[in-house]
């Protein structure tokens, strides 16, 4: 494969998935790691040799292991992350410029949530162009339904330092609608319900289907919502009983091996998913000599531990139902024909239980939980890449029929192909859709706050809403933009101020504004705020939030794609000088069965007095004492 191509990613909590859409065989291929693996572990070890990602950070011991940043990116250090941080295994703190959550790694070393993504795109893109040969450089990101715009905006730089151009993002539950409906023709509409629970979010989408045609209807859910909570339950029932068995033992190991534990409950919950009794195993906390504590978990003690979270689900679920857009369509759960299980959690027997109770539906499970959503992202990419080769071909076709007269032969021909590649690609069965926006946008005002775009609004929208001084003599007018549902400050985010100033000083609602807020189909949010009484003045303020709340990130871009790129660099050194070292140890092994003991004095001695050299200074004396050694030893053996 030589050719240009773009991949869907499925940045998850506890695992990441990539696919691309093979145009040749109508087919997406989701990337495979050298393994065979088909998802990584969203996991980054840190340690003196270097960066360790995915399945084998995990099984390492070594260094700092990060880990569940999903649930921290795009976030404000605030209470509920503070709360977060107390149940991770490493240290999070306030950045002081931005307020937002940094991670750390040592005492020096600090990275954002952003970072550690992009440390797990930049895995996944390598395994990308060891299978394809070449690496992606566009990509559409799937995001939770329910992420906010900062969210969405901080997986979108994730994307950007690992190298990417992000065309596209996508809700989650929609990626999959599009993975499932690939393929599947419903000439009559189907009304469908996607269940989408991973490691630490939890949407449900429901979506009309109608002949290829995939429209979102309404959303709900949780951010901070997922299997990562019944790992939780699980830990919780497992130090319980380990403590009451051996308490020296189970705090000792909690205070040194958190994330083992984390991993082991998690390990637990999989295994109770097929298993009614799980047999803790508990070896690795005890020396040979030392007797192991035998613990059992059952299925029955994890499910009425986790009972709040399963509430949880279900009243999700209500809450959209119950939402009055939803009530004046005249949908209800009755409404729901089918609904498709998605993300890894989906598996627990529970889930699925209370699922099939609550619509008294059996829930669709033929499709990969893990994969459908990187899959949908893919196939989301392949229009958006293809569209913008279409836009390119018709401008070279232009281009071409400007010499029309002397052409004639030349230009037909290129239309004919033209023709045939785009009647090619209708044949692609690729489902459309159209998206929803899943927060109200509000403006506040001295009244309180009044809604520009309601949520649940097809995309794009674009809505004008007039507004009035509510100051009297004032210069400047200011419109404070937030994110999201009810009418307190509290329970909104913050998205961007904009102000009009140069206003003349007239008598409270004199001076009249028409605010116009528009949403575009990736959910970029434009506002334009102008004067329209007195017809004279003429006054326009207008912001792209995303891009404004964006700005200083995309100026400090290039400076962490460097970082970024510095900190593969110093990998690829490690590894070389953990490699050259392994090559030393079987050298003086060999020296060692010969009896060579000055050899090995010089060798050891060389290592001691370069304690810090580089790869190139280690081969190089290798190369030299090897060819030496060799060379005499081969000069000598002549006499013999």
């Amino acid at each position: 494969m030589n050719e240009e191509y773009v991949v869907g990613i499925d940045l998850g909590t506890t695992n990441s998935c990539m696919a691309r859409y093979d145009e040749h065989h109508q087919r997406v291929e989701v990337i495979k790691s050298k393994e065979g693996k088909e998802m990584i572990e969203s996991i980054v070890r840190f340690t003196k040799e270097g960066r360790i990602i995915g399945e084998e950070a995990r099984r390492s011991t070594q260094g700092v292991i990060i880990y569940d940043t999903k649930r921290l990116i795009g976030k404000k250090y605030d209470e509920e992350i503070e709360k977060e941080g107390e149940k991770l295994g490493y240290r999070i703190r306030r950045n002081e410029k931005n307020g937002e959550v940094e991670i750390g790694v040592s005492e020096e070393e600090w990275y954002s949530a952003e970072e550690i993504g992009n440390m797990i795109i930049r895995k996944l893109i390598e395994e990308a162009k060891e299978q394809y040969k070449i690496a992606p450089k566009k990509a559409v990101i799937a995001v939770p339904a329910h992420f906010k715009d900062e969210e969405r905006k901080a997986t979108i730089y994730a994307g950007e330092i690992a190298g990417l151009e992000v065309i596209g993002i996508i809700n989650e539950p929609t990626a999959a609608a599009i993975a499932y409906g690939y393929d599947r023709k419903y000439s009559e509409g189907k009304t469908i319900l996607v269940f989408d629970i991973g490691g630490g979010t939890f949407d449900i989408t429901l979506i009309r289907m109608n002949n290829r045609n995939q429209r979102v209807i309404a959303t709900e859910g949780e951010r901070h919502l997922g299997g990562k909570d019944i790992d939780r339950k699980v830990e919780e029932i497992l130090m319980k009983k380990w403590k009451a068995n051996d308490k020296k033992k189970a705090e000792e190991s909690y205070k040194r091996k958190k994330y083992q534990i984390e991993k082991i409950s998690e390990e637990i919950k999989i295994i109770l998913s097929t298993n009614q009794r799980c047999n803790v195993d508990l070896s690795e906390f005890y020396e040979e000599e030392e007797e192991i504590i035998n613990i059992e978990i059952s299925r029955q003690e994890v499910e009425e531990a986790s009972k709040e979270i399963f509430e949880k689900c279900i009243k999700c679920i209500e809450r959209m139902f119950e939402d009055e857009t939803i009530k004046n369509k005249g949908i209800s759960k009755e409404s729901v024909e089918e609904v498709i299980l998605v993300g890894g959690t989906s598996k627990i027997p529970k889930i699925r239980e209370m699922v099939s109770e609550y619509f008294d539906l059996i829930p669709n499970r033929e499709i990969d939980p893990d994969q459908t959503v990187a899959r949908g992202a893919a196939l989301v990419g392949f229009e958006l890449f293809k569209e913008g080769i279409n836009k390119r071909t018709d401008q070279t076709y232009e281009e071409i029929t400007e010499g029309i007269n002397e052409k004639k032969e030349e230009i037909n021909e290129k239309k004919a192909e033209i023709n045939e590649k785009k009647e090619e690609e209708k044949d692609i069965k690729i489902p459309t859709y159209n998206d929803i926006t899943s927060h109200s946008i509000q403006l506040k005002t001295k009244q309180g706050f009044s809604t520009l775009i309601k949520r649940f609004t097809r995309l794009p929208v674009k809505h004008i809403q007039e507004f009035k001084t509510s100051n009297g003599y004032s210069r400047t007018a200011c419109f404070p933009i937030f994110e999201g549902e009810g009418n307190k400050e509290e329970e909104l985010s913050y998205l961007e101020t904009f102000t009009i100033s140069g206003l003349p000083e007239l008598p409270a609602g004199a001076v009249r504004f028409e605010v116009e807020c528009e949403i575009t189909i990736d959910g970029t949010i434009h506002v334009i705020a102008r004067t329209i009484e007195p017809k004279e003045l003429h006054l326009a303020e207008e912001i792209e939030v995303s891009n404004k709340k964006q700005k200083d990130k995309q100026e400090n871009l290039t400076t962490l794609i460097q970082r970024s790129n510095l900190l593969d660099s110093q990998d690829i050194e490690l590894k070389k000088i953990k490699s050259l070292h392994s090559e030393k140890n079987r050298l003086l092994h060999t020296l060692k069965k010969q009896g060579k003991t000055n050899e090995i004095q010089l060798i050891n001695s060389w290592f001691k007095s370069n304690p810090n050299a580089s790869s190139i200074q280690i081969k190089s004396f290798l190369d030299n004492f090897t060819h030496s050694f060799y060379s005499l030893s081969s000069f000598l053996s002549s006499f013999n």
